[in-house]
């Protein structure tokens, strides 16, 4: 019988490459996930959000750029919120000849759970320099409400 010396070399080049694609995954996001298969709810291309809170509202920012006003729908259902555009094509012009041309369409649905319950009724979306910005209300049930003490 002998000694096989351990080393946790192999463990850790494993951890590293488990990080390295972590990261990978975080900051640039893959074909897969660019495509809907991953599991972070996202269709077509991947939109980023920002999401911030203030004291009575729930502001969100996504890059949007290309698509109008038209080609984008906001919809809030309960907690969830869902954002999709759709960029058609432009048609061929007859006076042009083309020799290269890749940008046909484009198309993107992303859902995210919000960190509160926000009142749709109130909620406001506009496009300006290529950015969606989404101003969503809390609704009056999460506001912290003050409550007045009262001797008897």
């Amino acid at each position: 019988m002998s000694l096989i010396r351990y080393s946790r070399i192999p463990e850790m080049l494993s951890l590293r490459e488990a990080m390295d694609r972590m990261f990978d995954e975080a900051y640039l996001p893959s074909a897969a996930r660019a495509n809907g298969e991953g599991g972070d709810r996202a269709v077509g291309a991947y939109v980023p959000f920002d999401v911030s809170e203030r004291e009575d509202e729930i502001i969100v920012r996504a890059p949007v750029p290309g698509f109008r006003t038209e080609d984008i729908e906001v919809t809030i259902q309960g907690n969830v919120l869902t954002v999709t555009g759709t960029h058609r094509e432009e048609e061929e012009r007859e006076d042009e000849r083309y020799h290269l041309r890749e940008w046909r369409s484009a198309s993107f649905r992303r859902a995210m759970t919000l960190p509160e319950e926000v009142d749709s009724a109130k909620a406001n979306a506009e496009v300006a320099d290529g950015v969606l910005m989404l101003t969503l209300p809390k609704s009056e049930a999460v506001k912290p409400r003050k409550i007045e003490v009262r001797t008897r």
